[in-house]
């Protein structure tokens, strides 16, 4: 397994592999339509913005073997003066979780914050129907500050939950 830095030559190969996650994943939190006939666009747009115009701060990295990529993650650091850094996505192919890829890809994104900005905290959205995420990110020290519905992505609101790094615990 290779991890390395994102650019923009792999723009659609994690615009592919993010889709087939939301297709896997998301099912019945997101229309048929929307996820058979506009994600794939959606996720390319985003990816070649990103990737050919990247944020001074973005990190964007993907574990690829011979048989292609596997999984990806990106980060933006200081999107929020409570929160910290932003995990964006986090996204592992179908079929290839508990390989360690995304505890990998996690690991290496906290590493780079540490170093870039220490003491920085961290968080990211996860769709509470996502009961496998949410119990990954908590193995990986996450805890829950809030839940909201979310309007971000897709074609209806969902019900989602903040997961927070670095934070004092409520009443602490």
């Amino acid at each position: 397994m290779i991890y390395r830095h994102a650019t923009l030559s792999d723009a659609d190969d994690i615009a592919f592999l993010h889709t087939a996650s939301w297709q896997d994943a998301y099912r019945g939190l997101f229309s048929d339509e929307f996820l058979a006939n506009q994600a794939l666009n959606d996720r390319k747009a985003v990816w070649n913005q990103r990737l050919s115009d990247p944020k001074p701060d973005q990190f964007v990295m993907v574990a690829e073997e011979h048989s292609g990529l596997l999984g990806f993650i990106c980060l933006f650091p200081g999107h929020d003066d409570q929160h910290g850094a932003l995990l964006d996505n986090l996204h592992v192919a179908p079929g290839q979780q508990r390989r360690g890829i995304g505890t990998q890809l996690t690991r290496s994104a906290m590493a780079w914050l540490r170093r870039t900005d220490p003491g920085c905290r961290m968080y990211l959205w996860v769709f509470a129907e996502n009961a496998n995420a949410v119990r990954f990110y908590e193995t990986l020290g996450g805890s829950t500050a809030d839940k909201v519905l979310y309007r971000g992505i897709g074609d209806r609101p969902v019900p989602a939950i903040r997961m927070v790094w670095g934070h004092q615990a409520k009443g602490e």
